[in-house]
């Protein structure tokens, strides 16, 4: 059943599924926790593959058009990359900033 469907169940009954779907999930993280690397990535490119399906045609010409944008962007010098670690450390201040917030 879609999550989204999941709000139209009585509360027992939605409280038992979102408890078997946080377990299958922390099923399958520790089973890809054990794959190597090159595994990882694969199953990740699966994932995505699989997400990526799902979108509408519209959306995904949506994407297409902003990556184009900020190719462009950064093409230009209009807008300067972040390398991965510091955007990362950034998100992370953030959310650290925002769970203290709570």
């Amino acid at each position: 059943m879609p999550v989204g469907h999941v709000g139209a169940l009585a509360g027992a009954d939605q409280a038992d599924i979102l408890f078997d779907m946080k377990q299958n999930v922390a099923r399958v993280l520790s089973e890809a926790e054990q794959l190597s690397m090159a595994e990882r990535e694969e199953l990740t490119d699966l994932l995505v593959e699989g997400l990526v399906r799902d979108v509408a045609p519209e959306v995904q010409l949506a994407h297409i058009s902003e990556v184009r944008r900020r190719i462009a962007e950064v093409e230009s010098g209009r807008t300067r990359i972040i390398p991965g670690e510091a955007a990362l450390k950034q998100v992370r201040l953030l959310v650290e900033s925002a769970r203290k917030g709570m």
